[in-house]
């Protein structure tokens, strides 16, 4: 196994050869100074990098920058970008050419998956083209995301507290607020969680004097 290296713009030449220089990037391609790349230098094809999650997503995006052709390297590059889930399924591929949107010399080619659920369990970037040397990858602006799910809650009494399990997307904002009245004209927080784990209990103990507590979860930005 492998792990990728964190190259910078300019020389030594670690990925391409660009319009601007060595890992130089064509003007106004919106990356920065740094970017992914499989061992620091060109040559035959790479192996396929994967990005794992720990948490499945939903969605995932990212760009490859100077995906053209050279037939005296024996041809074009290509790059197909796929999204697998569990078993290894895969779930949906791109192709990525130098006749894709914004493919070229030094440019920045996106690519993005976007997933009704969160069953993108890893991204794999695999090379695909038939030019045989001086490749290199070069990976910025990956951004993955995952839809938070709505909040549920169950409520258990406990003796004199109520046991609330918050259910959810783990890494998910959420606050559970308290009434003592319904309708309720201000909804009090009794807590904010971070939710670690779905589900997720933890407990309250209304004062003595308390007839009735209403509960609800709401999501948090």
């Amino acid at each position: 196994m492998r792990f990728p290296l964190l190259a910078k713009v300019g020389a030594p030449l670690t990925a391409f050869s660009g319009p601007t220089g060595e890992d130089g990037p064509a003007t106004n391609q919106n990356v920065g100074s740094y970017f992914l790349t499989d061992d620091g230098q060109t040559g035959p094809a790479p192996p396929a990098l994967v990005i794992s999650y720990v948490v499945p997503v939903a969605a995932a995006s990212g760009v490859i920058l100077d995906i053209d052709s050279n037939p005296a390297l024996g041809g074009a590059e290509r790059w197909r970008v796929e999204a697998r889930g569990a078993g290894n399924i895969l779930l949906a591929s791109t192709l990525l050419t130098p006749t894709s949107f914004n493919g070229g010399d030094g440019k920045a080619t996106p690519w993005n998956f976007n997933r009704p659920t969160n069953d993108i369990y890893f991204v794999r970037v695999v090379y695909a083209g038939d030019k045989t040397n001086g490749i290199g990858l070069a990976f910025d602006n990956f951004s993955p995301s995952r839809p938070m799910e709505a909040a549920r809650l169950r409520l258990t009494k406990a003796g004199l507290r109520w046991a609330i399990e918050l259910s959810g997307s783990i890494g998910g904002n959420y606050g559970v607020q308290y009434s003592d009245a319904l309708p309720a004209a201000n909804w009090l927080t009794l807590s904010n969680v971070v939710l670690p784990q779905s589900p997720y209990t933890w407990f309250d103990t209304p004062p003595p004097n308390t007839t009735n507590r209403f509960y609800r979860a709401v999501g948090l930005p």
